[in-house]
Parts: C-alpha cells; sequence; structure tokens
C-alpha cells in the first residue's frame, strides 16, 4: 500500500480524470440511441458546447482528444497503444475536420449564390439541394 501512496502522481490523475470525462461528453453527443435520463445532458451539451454539434467542431475535439491521450498514453511508457489509439483517433478527427471544412465551403458558395441572385432564384435551390453523384 505505501509503495502505491508513494507513487501517486496527481498530474496523471487529473489528466486521466479529464480524458474520461471528457472522453464522455463526446459518447454523449455522438450515440444516436442513449437511455432517456441521458437525453438532459445532451440538451445541455448542446446548448453550452455548440461547437460540438457542427461536424467541423467535433473534428477539432476528436483531434484534441487523441493528441491528449497519445500524449497520456506515450508518458506512461505504452507505446503500442498510444500509437494504435491515439492515432485512431486522431484520423477520424482529422477527416471529420476536412468533410466539416469542405461542406461549409459548399454551404458559403450556396449562400453566396443565393445572395447574387437576390434570394429567389429556383435554380439556385435546385443546384445546391441536390446530393453529389457518385
Amino acid at each position: 500500500l505505501m509503495g502505491s501512496l508513494s507513487s501517486f502522481d496527481p498530474g496523471h490523475a487529473i489528466l486521466s480524470f479529464y480524458l474520461a470525462m471528457f472522453g464522455a461528453v463526446l459518447m454523449v453527443v455522438e450515440v444516436p440511441a442513449l437511455p432517456k435520463i441521458i437525453y438532459g445532458w445532451k440538451s445541455h451539451i448542446h446548448k453550452y458546447a455548440r461547437f460540438l454539434t457542427r461536424f467541423l467542431g467535433r473534428g477539432a475535439a476528436f483531434l484534441f482528444l487523441g493528441a491528449t491521450s497519445l500524449g497520456a498514453l506515450w508518458r506512461l511508457r505504452y507505446y503500442f497503444s498510444a500509437i494504435v489509439l491515439g492515432l485512431a483517433i486522431i484520423v477520424v478527427g482529422g477527416a471529420m475536420v476536412f468533410l466539416g471544412a469542405v461542406k461549409t465551403s459548399a454551404l458559403a458558395r450556396a449562400k453566396q449564390a443565393w445572395r447574387e441572385n437576390g434570394g429567389t432564384s429556383e435554380s439556385v435551390v435546385q443546384r445546391w439541394a441536390q446530393a453529389p453523384e457518385r
């Protein structure tokens, strides 16, 4: 018992708690089917952390979580876990940031076209409302 108390690292404990809480918040935001009690938490997250409702914001949050996880696991000398888990989260976050940026720029172009046509052109709506062809 004394050996474990003497090796207690408050910085690691705080970081572990932070990662667990941040991961839980992202899980509440991402998981579509949750128990009813958690929907109250989800509404608070959507109200006070609105950036997590956007694809770009969630991607940035995943990048931050992945980098923090990678650093924490690397510090504990779990090198394989750090690379596999941390980089997996970073790759997902990077993809979300990229896709969010693409969608945001497409929306900006659509808004600009809408303004240029006085906001009444049916062709603008038809052009930007169509799903991209695969």
